[in-house]
């Protein structure tokens, strides 16, 4: 039982190094610096949400 919890782990930390190695844009944190707009230009840039989200954030945010 237990080795295969061991096996487990292992598979999903392989797997979740794989799927950074691909993509590691996903994985960015932002830091407590980075201003609300730097945030919102980050993930149109990387199209997590539209255009029109974006200048609504902007339009919100007082740019």
């Amino acid at each position: 039982m237990g080795i295969i919890l061991i096996l487990g782990i292992i598979a999903i930390a392989y797997i979740a190094y794989n799927n950074y190695q691909r993509n590691p844009s996903e994985w960015t944190s932002f830091s407590e610096d980075s201003s609300s707009l730097e945030i919102a230009k980050a993930r149109y840039a990387n199209g997590e949400i539209s255009r029109d989200e974006y200048e609504h954030l902007k339009t919100e945010l007082g740019y």
